[in-house]
Formats: C-alpha cells, structure tokens, sequence
C-alpha cells in the first residue's frame, strides 16, 4: 500500500497540502460535523489552519499519524477527511473519519474507517483505540463494523464517550 497515495471503491486518498484549507473549513466548521466534538463551536479559519498546518508537518509515516484527505474517485469533489491518529490520552492511535453532511448515510465513512484500518495495519500497528461521543450512534456502529470492542463509558476533554478497542 503506498500510504502517499490509494483509492478504496469510490474514494482517494491522499496527505493534505496548504491548498486544502478551504477543503478542510468546510468540514470543520460545519455545526453538524461538529456535533459530536469536544468543542464549543464550530473551527474557525484560524483553529482549521492550524490543524491543516499540524496535518501536514506531522504526515511523517515513521511517526504513525497520519491524515488523509477523501475525495471522490476520480474528482477533486472532497467528502471529508480520515486519519490514523495519535492519542497521547492512551499512548496509542485511533481511526478518524469526518464527513460532510452532504454525504451522511451513504457508507462513505465506512469505507474510510476500512481504510484507515488498513492503514493501522500498513504501519505495523497492532491495538488502537476507539472514542464515539456517547450519542453518536452512526459512529459506534462503525467502529463496531469494523472490528472494535466496547469496553466501558469514559470521559475525556470534558465529552462523554464510547471506548472501544481493537487488536489487529
């Protein structure tokens, strides 16, 4: 797998670039992304250039967190992002998977979290970890599909979340 570069069935991923902070707003300042994050509000353009900035310095794949962004196969129509993050909370990486709404309830994040699955597995990784927002139902069922155990409620950057599991 070349981690600078793949495809699933209808996606394409590949690192962020400075190019993609327009990209990158319209996903993290959307209300419904947003929801289920432990923030206040909504990113503004400030907060989005930062992660975009950490994003692309921390692409390093020795380092093992990784982000990619997602758009359609074939276009340059992004559908949202998706990574194999570090979580400093458990010493240990998570899989991510942020939609546009527009593509909500259409198996687009399944299919990031697969990839980003094997991703995990490209890197050698073999546990990860798993947080839901406790309402966050679409999203547990997710982490669920793809392998993830629940293991208990826990409560981190003052959200309530799902702890789930993985060995691979």
């Amino acid at each position: 797998m070349n981690l600078n570069s793949f495809q699933s069935d209808r996606l394409d991923f590949r690192p962020f670039c400075e190019s993609d902070l327009d990209a990158l707003v319209s996903i993290l300042s959307n209300k419904e992304v947003c929801e289920y994050l432990p923030v206040e509000n909504p990113y503004t353009q400030e907060q989005v250039s930062r992660v975009l900035n950490y994003f692309i310095k921390t692409f390093v794949i020795e380092k093992k967190d990784l982000h990619f962004i997602c758009s359609l196969k074939g276009t340059n129509i992004v559908v949202g992002y998706a990574g194999c993050s570090y979580i400093i909370e458990y010493d240990c990486n998570e899989i991510e998977y942020f939609l546009k709404p527009d593509y909500f309830g259409n198996g687009y994040a399944s299919e990031m979290a697969f990839e980003m699955k094997k991703v995990a597995i490209e890197l050698g990784l073999t546990h990860l970890v798993g947080l839901a927002h406790i309402d966050n139902i679409p999203s547990q069922k997710i982490l669920e599909k793809i392998g993830y155990e629940f293991k208990n409620d826990v409560e981190h950057w003052n959200c309530p979340l799902k702890y789930y599991e993985l060995n691979i």
